[in-house]
């Protein structure tokens, strides 16, 4: 009941949150000794929407400047728009979209321990693992709040919203590969808690092919009193094939990649016009129904030019009539 309501509101607060806006700026601070950042040297991301496709990257929560922000920190050599990037860069989150391709579907293991994710036993799941996996994104989770600015050095994520085709999850596999859910839209966990310095690994889950907008919210309980709090909107886009990021040469049938089936294509057709080519059949259905209108329309103008032949031939024979009545 309480996820349905937050669904409700979501037109809303994607309202107010689409009329703000966010700055994310560099905060220097080191989390977990295998990916040290330095954030005053990292690049900021300026341009349009890219797509985050493969290797490490960070989902975070800074506080600078006496303000709590969300941000992705995407490490150099990350794949984003199909290139590795030459150099750490901060995205603002609506501008970055997670990408998860075939290469992150699972089958959901057995067990009730598993109800969380959303989906039923040996059905697909889509996964960003908590162990990095080639050709799909390395999302960890860093906080990177100085000591004593808190109440017990704590920050909470909370999940505001939802929309998309399908259930969303966060969870943390233990030693022996059993979950622990931070976050499940099927079970109703929207918040968690994370400390103040923190970089970790967990698994994001998706239910459903299709587009994700995720709103979370940030916040805390300063120690000089009042709260803080930021709220953003995050993208995922989760597809069972892949991702076309541009016309790709040679790319004949439209799968994203040049193969064997694209020349089989090619030679089949040699000597033949390109809307005549196999994978074009609804365009050639479409041309021969245009074609069999057009067909018609010609017997139908040619049945009409009849018509007014008859139609004339028959007032030229009443006038012939009518002249002989006159004589």
């Amino acid at each position: 009941m309480k996820v349905n309501i937050l669904k409700k509101q979501l037109i809303v607060l994607l309202g107010l949150l689409l009329v703000s806006t966010w700055s994310v700026k560099a905060q220097d601070h080191d989390h977990d000794h295998d990916h040290d950042h330095d954030h005053g040297h990292a690049h900021e991301h300026e341009g349009g929407t890219a797509f985050y496709l493969a290797e490490h990257g960070d989902f975070e929560i800074v506080f600078e400047d006496g303000e709590l922000e969300l941000a992705y920190h995407i490490g150099a050599g990350a794949i984003v728009d199909g290139n590795a990037l030459e150099e750490d860069t901060e995205f603002h989150p609506e501008d970055l979209i997670v990408v998860l391709t075939e290469e992150a579907e699972i089958l959901r293991p057995e067990g009730q321990q598993w109800e969380p994710t959303g989906v039923d036993a040996n059905e697909p799941l889509w996964v960003i693992p908590q162990i990095e996996q080639e050709g799909v994104p390395d999302l960890g989770v860093g906080v990177a709040i100085p000591a004593g600015v808190f109440v017990d050095d704590i920050v909470t994520l909370s999940l505001m919203a939802i929309a998309g085709p399908g259930e969303v999850s966060l969870w943390e596999n233990d030693a022996f590969g059993q979950p622990n859910f931070l976050l499940s839209m099927h079970e109703g966990i929207l918040e968690s808690i994370f400390p103040n310095d923190l970089h970790a690994h967990y698994n994001w889950g998706f239910t459903a092919p299709g587009d994700y907008i995720l709103v979370f919210q940030a916040s805390g309980n300063l120690t000089e009193g009042g709260l803080a709090s930021t709220v953003a909107i995050y993208r995922f886009k989760v597809t069972e094939g892949h991702i076309c990021l541009g016309d790709l040469p040679g790319d004949v049938n439209g799968d994203c990649v040049v193969d064997e089936h694209d020349l089989e294509i090619v030679e089949a057709n040699l000597g033949r016009s390109a809307p005549e080519w196999p994978g074009d059949h609804d365009h050639d259905h479409a041309h021969d129904h245009d074609h069999d209108h057009d067909d018609d329309d010609d017997d139908h103008d040619h049945d009409h030019d009849h018509e007014d032949d008859d139609h004339d031939h028959d007032h030229e024979d009443d006038d012939h009539d009518h002249d002989h009545e006159g004589n």
